[in-house]
């Protein structure tokens, strides 16, 4: 398969530079720090389980990404992934998945960063300093992909001493028994009661958030100096990363925190445990640290998603002269008109976002993607049996079916709110691709004798 592509990216990084940029996508203290609260919330001490069921998840759909990113590397993901595989409608689906989490994720880990932040300057809002972390973000990723690869890289490093930090400290002041995990308990109103499984597996889709991002190493395909099989086996190495410094430090920090009922009643977990393993004065200084780990989680999904954009355009989706704009390429190698726009974008939304609402609803969002990138793995083993696999996960058909079964299970037990939202959005991006984008997108595939699939 031959691609029109009006402007190049440049391949300038490293294997290690693209899991960086997937690290920084994902960010393990973003996964923890920010999400602490929304995770107790709905699942109490019962959030270990709901990380321990999302790290299986997360392994299944990581070798699936792993797979088909290696089949197909090309900018775009799992929406390449899946266009390629059951064709641009479905494929489409794929993409307007990714547009919604583009509205909604960067200015929602912004304000999570803001929350840290605003210790710092307790009379701004949290979102004014949103929107200046979305601009500073923004700024810096107009900066060339090497460049931002070091950038996000130094930062990873931080977060991981941090975390590990966290980790022996926590272990050094063991307070709770392992009943905690064994009967959890949640806060329903004011008091604290058992939880139950049902919680657990809907505090799954915040757990999923955490760990997500890993599928950034496929977003940065045509720009990593690598094989097919080293840009397919990045996916793994992020995740499991992103796997180990946030299950680990979650399951220490729980046993060590002082009083389980006074962690679930407050507003502020991580101030709280924080206190309790170093002092009065230690939440200042984690509150700095989290907040420019989170930041740097900022940069790396407004990288991703300028990606997509611009694979996107590329695809000949929008009207001509929007999908030229997408395309286009600085002379650093960056999609500078799709980076424009995430941040624009983010820039308002950090002014309109609820947080904790962003989580529970961006946790369906990606559930979503993750079934549609489970099917398509599926009909590919199925279907495409001689196609060359350059990066084969183990076991056969087992890891594409553990992302679906898996997937649907936490799809279940979501709000009908956020389904139904869900379902909106989705029917209106069809609508759009029946009137208009399928009609442009045979343009583009008469243009560039592209037989990925019937429109």
């Amino acid at each position: 398969m031959e691609e029109t592509r009006p402007a190049q990216l440049k391949r300038t990084l490293s294997t290690v530079g693209q899991v960086g940029i997937a690290l920084a996508t994902i960010s393990p203290v973003a996964g923890v720090f920010a999400n602490i609260q929304g995770s107790l919330g709905t699942g109490g001490t019962g959030m270990l389980w709901a990380y321990l069921l999302a790290a299986v998840i997360t392994f299944g759909i990581a070798f699936t990404y792993s797979e088909m990113g290696s089949i197909y590397p090309v900018t775009g993901g799992v929406y390449s992934i899946v266009r390629n595989v059951l064709g641009p409608s479905v494929g489409f689906l794929a993409l307007t998945d990714y547009l919604i989490q583009a509205v909604v994720m960067p200015a929602t880990i912004a304000l999570g960063s803001a929350q840290y932040f605003q210790a710092l300057m307790p009379s701004v809002s949290l979102n004014v300093i949103g929107f200046v972390v979305m601009m500073v973000v923004t700024i810096i990723a107009l900066a060339s992909t090497s460049l931002e690869a070091k950038f996000t890289g130094f930062f990873v490093a931080l977060e991981l001493v941090l975390m590990t930090v966290l980790t022996i400290a926590s272990i050094t002041h063991i307070h709770q028994p392992l009943s905690i995990y064994t009967h959890p308990v949640v806060l329903s109103g004011k008091h604290v009661v058992a939880s139950t499984w049902s919680l657990v597996i809907a505090a799954t889709a915040i757990a999923l958030f955490s760990y997500n991002g890993y599928d950034s190493a496929l977003n940065v395909s045509e720009e990593t100096k690598a094989s097919s099989k080293q840009i397919g086996s990045g996916v793994v190495k992020a995740a499991g990363l992103a796997i180990v410094f946030q299950f680990i430090p979650i399951f220490f920090m729980l046993l060590a925190t002082p009083s389980i009922p006074g962690l679930l009643h407050s507003t502020d977990p991580l101030a709280t445990l924080g206190r309790s393993l170093f002092g009065p004065n230690a939440s200042l200084v984690f509150d700095i640290a989290a907040g420019f780990a989170i930041l740097n989680s900022t940069l790396g999904v407004t990288i991703q998603f300028s990606r997509i954009l611009y694979a996107s355009g590329r695809d000949r989706i929008w009207p001509t002269a929007i999908s030229g704009y997408f395309t286009r390429v600085s002379r650093t190698g960056s999609p500078f008109v799709a980076v424009l726009v995430i941040g624009a974008i983010g820039l308002v939304m950090s002014f309109f976002s609820t947080f904790l609402f962003d989580l529970t609803f961006i946790g369906v969002i990606l559930v979503v993607l993750y079934l549609l990138v489970a099917v398509a793995a599926l009909v590919s083993k199925v279907r495409d049996r001689k196609i060359e696999r350059p990066y084969r996960a183990p076991w056969g058909y087992f890891f594409p079916v553990l992302a679906f079964v898996g997937a649907l299970l936490v799809l279940t037990q979501q709000t009908l709110n956020s389904l139904l939202i869900t379902a909106a959005l989705f029917a209106l991006g069809f609508v759009y691709w029946l009137t208009v984008g399928r009609r442009l997108a045979a343009t583009r595939q008469s243009i560039a004798g592209d037989n990925t699939g019937a429109i």
